[in-house]
């Protein structure tokens, strides 16, 4: 592979891992099987492209095959941020309190707060729930519906 196809590969990875990451920042769900699905839909969506594809020569089909190789990741991207973003529903209150605060070695915080569905638990890592590091704090979640029904947090708030 040539220097100009390192590259290529390098930037294909970045902007896939991007994708990733900035969906899971900005238009993550609470559960992880809108995940799932994306990416068992972003699979098969894949191979499908690289079996129709018209590609000729070496090179085209080593660009080609980086591509689709990284599909499924802006497949599960564009899903979750369809989601969010062309989700008209309103927000909906829901009153929860942090149980506890678990913490790793590196320092890294997960918020566990009361789910609101089942009065079980939500563990959450988002920049969302860090302004409420005390357990027994009293919060409201703010979710949407989502466009296809996935529900995910749109804000904390403090409980009045």
């Amino acid at each position: 592979m040539s220097l100009g196809g390192t590259a290529l590969v390098y930037l294909l990875v970045a902007a896939a891992t991007g994708a990733v990451v900035a969906a899971w920042t900005y238009a993550d769900t609470i559960d992880a099987r809108p995940w799932c699905l994306l990416l068992g839909l972003g699979v098969p969506s894949a191979a499908v492209a690289w079996r129709l594809l018209p590609v000729r020569g070496e090179r085209a089909r080593e660009i080609v095959g980086w591509l689709v190789l990284f599909s499924p990741a802006w497949f599960l991207a564009a899903g979750l941020f369809a989601n969010a973003w062309l989700d008209s529903s309103p927000p909906q209150r829901h009153a929860s309190e942090v149980l506890r605060v678990a913490t790793n070695s590196r320092g890294a915080a997960t918020i566990v707060v009361r789910d609101f569905r089942s009065g079980g638990e939500l563990a959450r890592t988002d920049a969302l729930f860090a302004r409420f590091p005390r357990p027994g704090q009293r919060i409201t979640i703010v979710t949407r519906e989502g466009l296809f029904g996935w529900t995910r947090i749109e804000a904390v708030e403090a409980a009045p």
